[in-house]
Formats: C-alpha cells, sequence, structure tokens
C-alpha cells in the first residue's frame, strides 16, 4: 500500500492519495455500516409506527422513510448490489420487500434480514 501526500497546506491539513485496495476496503466497510443503519432505522420506524398516531409522529415517520431512502442511493452510487433485480424491468410485476429490514424469528426475536 503506498500513501503519499498530495497536497500541503499552513497547519496540519495534508490530502492523501491512496492506492485501489485501500479505497475498495473502506467502500465495503461503508456499504456495511450504511446497511447497518438502515436496519437500525427500519426497527426505529416499527416502534415509530406502534406510537398513537398525530401530525408529528406521521412527519417523524416521513422523514425517517426518506433518510432510509437517501442511504439508499448512497449505496448505490458506492456500487452496492441492487436489491431489487427486477425493478428496471417495467414488463414484470414482481414486488421484492423492502431491502436492510428487522425482522422476526418464531420467538418473537430480532433477526437482520
Amino acid at each position: 500500500m503506498s500513501i503519499t501526500p498530495k497536497e500541503e497546506r499552513k497547519g496540519c491539513i495534508i490530502t492523501y492519495e491512496i492506492t485501489y485496495k485501500v479505497t475498495y476496503k473502506i467502500t465495503v466497510i461503508m456499504i456495511k455500516k450504511i446497511k447497518q443503519l438502515r436496519v437500525e432505522q427500519h426497527d426505529l420506524l416499527l416502534k415509530l409506527q406502534a406510537l398513537p398516531k398525530s401530525r408529528e409522529v406521521a412527519t417523524a415517520i416521513t422523514n425517517l422513510q426518506q433518510s432510509r431512502m437517501w442511504l439508499g442511493e448512497a449505496l448505490g452510487v458506492l456500487g452496492a448490489q441492487n436489491p431489487y433485480p427486477e425493478s428496471m424491468n417495467p414488463s414484470n410485476d414482481i414486488v421484492h420487500p423492502p431491502a436492510d429490514t428487522v425482522a422476526f424469528n418464531e420467538n418473537k426475536n430480532y433477526r437482520y434480514d
């Protein structure tokens, strides 16, 4: 692995050029962390949906769903595999379940799909 200073400014700010292997490893780690965040968001979404209905709770649910969507977009930018392979085919009628969700096993314990 080679890390070389690309530019140096006053103070301690230095930018580095990192080889492909390190960049790939960082990308894989980021994808895993984003997917885990999306799972945690889904868990929070289920808890929000169990609250008494109000305008504020509905707004919180909408904004949480929107943040999950943007994290999904970030996954796409990082090159993660599309969890909905048939979504680009307009002639199919397959509806996939949401990706990166919390599910329950038979003992009502969380498991992460």
